[in-house]
């Protein structure tokens, strides 16, 4: 998946994070680091997985396309959006400093706010075994 950073014909949102599949313990660390930036965030429910990004955002027209995956392996997923660099940088770095554990993590783009969000966790868990791979 190849991130399309700017898209001069649609606005993306805000800064605002997606947040699916947590543990508790997790989840409420990660919060409190996102609410210290004062950046808001939308824990997404289990049910919700057949949802584009794009409507997860509240983005309108956030169609989805493609057809419809079957069966994933859910994981923890971070999808941010309307972040700068340095911020997003920011944040990054802050969880990996409190020793948050890994997780998927990803950008809102105009291209895949069309996706299903478990369509992107396979694609992203798809990348990931490919670069496992090549790096052996």
């Amino acid at each position: 998946m190849k991130a399309h950073l700017t898209d001069p014909g649609r606005l993306l949102p805000k800064e605002h994070v997606l947040l699916y599949h947590f543990g508790s313990k997790t989840l409420l660390q990660t919060l409190t680091i996102l609410s210290s930036y004062q950046v808001p965030c939308t824990v997404v429910e289990d049910g919700d997985y057949g949802k584009t990004l794009g409507e997860l955002f509240g983005l309108p027209d956030a169609k989805a396309s493609g057809e419809v995956p079957g069966a994933f392996s859910a994981e923890p997923l971070m999808v941010l959006g309307g972040f700068s660099d340095v911020r997003m940088d920011l944040i990054l770095r802050k969880l990996r400093e409190k020793e948050i554990p890994p997780f998927l993590k990803c950008v809102l783009t105009p291209t895949n706010q069309h996706w299903r969000l478990d369509s992107l966790i396979l694609e992203l868990q798809a990348e990931r075994k490919a670069i496992e791979e090549s790096s052996k």
